[in-house]
């Protein structure tokens, strides 16, 4: 009871840190690493890693900030944690399924949880690898892979998903002219700060691609895009401004943005979700903003700022000149501390 009394009586200070964090959760009580990952001696990598694990959850991107960005960090970190996952298991085969391989860590959901390993290496539990072994049936009773047929009670079935494009594009939303969205994003999404298309005048969207979305903490994301809409949605009242859209340029710019810092971290050069790879003829083309709930913020602030630019107005009168066309980030964000922002937003996966 005193611990969660504790709690919650910082609650709105730790949200509020959470705001501005790389991913959207306070990570104030998270073991906190600088400098490069290869420069610790193995007592020191130890030492931290150790703390990393006895915390569990989110805690890599703030541990060894440099995980997405540099190789070598990488497979150190992946290397410790696998050995940490197999840790006093004998059957040899088993310790190769129960490793994560195969791409690099953090371009999927990373394995630090209490009781993975102990589920697993249960003697009523089989961990099948269904890419060595696919699944060729489902049977009356269980399923056959091209080994053998699993008996099975009760069949809980994960199919996969269209990440981040798929609910939205499920929906029929035509623009100006009869354009559709899904014929706008056929070969690619284009958005500007994930929040709204040219060619879609009033159409604003949430925690979708080319914002942090499903990179972050999904609350916290929700939570500034909405307060943003209802900003910008007030502007436009005391302005009489009827329909809003991106300019084609800011679209371009901020979908180019995206793409350039994401090519800056080692999850570009796999073939996840997170890319659209796992949807046969979808575009591969990373779905979030990888730079930090905070930067992505500070980003949304200077273009609320500048009289919203890169958005064009119109009134009954006709356009709104409110100021320049956005034309890249702000020069006022450091971005000298990208890299450890980075390296904190995509984490939390």
């Amino acid at each position: 009871p005193e611990a969660i009394a504790a709690h919650k009586r910082n609650y709105a200070e730790r949200r509020e840190r959470a705001r501005r964090s790389g991913y959207g959760i306070d990570v104030t009580s998270f073991p906190v690493g600088t400098g490069s990952t290869m420069d610790l001696t193995d007592a020191e990598f130890n030492e931290r890693a150790n703390k990393m694990w006895q915390i569990g959850g989110g805690t890599v991107q703030t541990a060894f900030p440099d995980f997405v960005t540099d190789e070598a960090a990488n497979k150190r970190i992946a290397d410790w944690i696998n050995a940490k996952l197999t840790e006093g298991v004998d059957d040899p085969e088993l310790v190769e399924r129960i490793k994560a391989k195969g791409h690099y860590l953090g371009a999927k959901r990373i394995i630090i949880i209490d009781g993975y390993k102990e589920t697993v290496t249960k003697p009523n539990v089989s961990l099948v690898d269904v890419k060595a072994h696919p699944i060729e049936a489902i049977t009356p009773r269980g399923v056959r892979t091209d080994q053998r047929e699993y008996p099975l009670d009760m069949l809980i079935v994960a199919t996969g998903f269209d990440s981040a494009t798929g609910s939205i594009l499920k929906i029929d939303i035509n623009g100006r002219d009869g354009q559709s969205l899904r014929d706008k994003w056929a070969h690619g999404h284009l958005t500007y700060l994930g929040l709204g298309a040219n060619g879609f005048p009033n159409m604003f969207i949430v925690a979708q691609v080319g914002s942090p979305g499903i990179r972050s903490a999904m609350v916290v994301s929700i939570e500034q895009h909405v307060d943003w809409i209802a900003d910008l949605l007030i502007y436009a009242r005391e302005h009489r401004i009827r329909t809003i859209e991106p300019t084609t340029r800011a679209e371009r710019t901020w979908t180019q943005h995206v793409a350039d810092v994401a090519a800056s971290t080692l999850l570009t050069r796999d073939d996840t979700q997170h890319l659209g790879s796992n949807v046969p003829g979808k575009p591969r083309v990373v779905t979030s903003y990888l730079g930090g709930v905070g930067t992505y913020r500070k980003l949304c602030e200077s273009v609320r700022a500048h009289d919203y630019e890169g958005w064009q107005m119109m009134t009954r009168e006709g356009a709104v000149d409110n100021a320049q066309d956005w034309s890249g980030p702000d020069k006022t964000i450091r971005w000298e501390d990208r890299d450890q922002e980075v390296g904190q937003a995509v984490g939390f996966l």
